[in-house]
């Protein structure tokens, strides 16, 4: 989230306000984000949608979970690939607590097929960089793509998106809300993939509030309560 979407906006930020300080903590999973923010950790949290959250959601848009190989591999010849072609091939997984990782393997597990794994990685960008060397193939979204790795990537079958949402405290202060509001208002960014292909393109929409299990809409009061950053 830090290369592919904040880096223009903390940019605005530091340029427009010099006298706020910004704090940036990276994580592989949104659980534990979340959890970094209910216990006052962060006022802000940036990433996919976690398992549940009391925060307030906002969703800045949706991206693509697509298949990453070598230019050389079989896939390039392909539109899309299968999860059970997947099966067979040597496969860059995530870290046990890489909530990329805990997907993957319930998907793979939903369709009764198992993955033969080769090495494990923190970072979606590194396993897509592993990926296009040769090393295996990977399941990686869009977002880990924004330093145009040299890949082959392809539409994942059955086509998967997710949510890129911001999560605050309720309530939460001006500062806050500002940056929350520069986010989607720039919209997501779209990534530049290997020879011209498209299956990777973001898709882009107004930001609107949702509700997660456990969580509320919009309830922000009308003074703020801090400023901490």
């Amino acid at each position: 989230m830090t290369a592919w979407l904040l880096v223009p906006v903390l940019r605005r930020r530091r340029t427009r306000r010099p006298d706020v300080q910004l704090d940036l903590t990276e994580f592989t999973s949104a659980d534990r984000m979340v959890e970094h923010l209910m216990a006052d950790g962060t006022d802000l949290v940036v990433g996919p949608e976690p398992t549940t959250t009391s925060a307030y959601v906002e969703v800045l848009g949706r991206e693509k979970t697509v298949v990453v190989a070598s230019p050389g591999h079989p896939f390039a010849d392909r539109e899309s690939v299968a999860v059970q072609d997947i099966a067979g091939e040597p496969f860059v997984h995530y870290d046990p607590e890489n909530g990329m990782g805990v997907w993957i393997d319930q998907l793979v597990a939903a369709r009764q097929t198992a993955l033969t794994v080769v090495l494990r990685t923190h970072s979606p960008r590194i396993a897509a960089q592993l990926a296009g060397a040769g090393m295996g193939v990977t399941i990686v979204a869009v977002s880990a793509l924004a330093g145009r790795p040299s890949v082959v990537v392809r539409r994942a079958e059955p086509r998967v998106h997710r949510d890129i949402l911001a999560l605050t405290m309720v309530p939460s202060d001006a500062l806050v809300r500002r940056f929350v509001a520069d986010l989607p208002s720039r919209g997501l960014p779209r990534v530049n993939t290997a020879a011209g292909d498209r299956s990777a393109e973001v898709v882009l929409r107004r930001a609107e509030p949702r509700r997660l299990p456990g969580g509320c809409r919009r309830c922000y009061p009308a003074a703020p309560s801090r400023v901490r950053w």
